[in-house]
């Protein structure tokens, strides 16, 4: 009986082994467990080489996200098809749309985005279309941004492509795509608006960000433009401006322009500017 008893015990502990192997117990801190990833695209109102474009247009055939401690995950376009062809300048203001189909990923942290662009071109309304060279190395596009998936949980993601910093003029008479990509998880946003008593036609924003958190000072030696866009004077009233999905979190410099005359700018502390929340210029003043 002793003898039954331990191979009894034997074939349980076994099973229990085989159970551990087999039946979602594994490495990777995610518990074996899935959650939900969406993401979306949008872009600011651009400032453009070109005065009058109306469209931008370009063809995403690759979008993966990369998981830490594992691989790559090829994620599926909106349209279902291999690829996406959308005009960029449809989805400005906040406005966006899907990039890619929700779907179910192992739970855990996530690193990298990569994004790929197989061809684009503007639209002008004098000149027509204009194509966009794209070099080898901008084909694809790999951008370090970290988000942690939880088991039963869901992550949404909205990608900034900004045009205004993307579209390179060579010089020759012919424009590059270099993509320039932010990313952000919840909305965070600089806001302002420029007094009705200004005389001006147009105005240039233009934002400045500290990327290496050590200072913005004139003339900005380290620091890089983190976008730029031109507004309309309104027909009454204050004219307001809003720089939408900017990086949370972080140091930035915003400068109005009229005619190339500064006229105004304010440092705004990266403690400021929390993940999801909206920050007024001028202490919601007019400008």
């Amino acid at each position: 009986m002793r003898r039954v008893a331990y191979g009894f015990l034997f074939i349980l502990l076994a099973a229990s082994g085989l159970c551990l192997l087999n039946c979602g117990g594994s490495g990777g801190g995610s518990g074996g467990g899935t959650g939900t990833l969406s993401m979306n695209v949008t872009d600011a109102r651009p400032s453009l080489p070109v005065d009058d474009i109306e469209q931008v247009w370009i063809t995403i055939n690759e979008i993966r996200v990369h998981k830490s401690g594992g691989s790559w995950t090829q994620l599926e376009l909106a349209n279902g098809d291999p690829e996406y062809r959308l005009d960029l300048l449809q989805y400005h203001d906040g406005t966006t749309t899907a990039l890619v189909l929700p779907i179910d990923l192992s739970s855990g942290r996530y690193t990298q985005i990569r994004f790929g662009v197989k061809e684009a071109y503007m639209v002008s309304t004098t000149l027509g279309v204009i194509p966009l060279e794209i070099p080898p190395e901008y084909l694809r596009t790999d951008k370090n941004f970290e988000f942690d998936l939880p088991v039963g949980g869901s992550v949404s993601i909205t990608i900034d492509f900004d045009l205004s910093q993307s579209i390179v003029e060579t010089g020759s008479g012919t424009y590059q795509l270099k993509p320039v990509l932010h990313v952000v998880k919840a909305p965070t946003s600089i806001e302002g608006s420029i007094a009705a008593t200004r005389v001006f036609t147009e105005a240039t924003i233009v934002v400045t960000w500290d990327k290496d958190n050590d200072s913005i000072a004139d003339p900005y030696p380290t620091d890089e433009e983190y976008t730029r866009q031109i507004v309309t004077k309104a027909a009454s009233g204050p004219t307001p401006f809003k720089i939408y999905f900017v990086v949370p979190n972080t140091r930035y410099l915003v400068q109005v322009f009229i005619g190339g005359s500064r006229l105004y700018e304010e440092i705004i502390a990266a403690g400021a500017l929390p993940e999801g929340t909206e920050y007024e210029l001028n202490n919601g003043n007019p400008i």
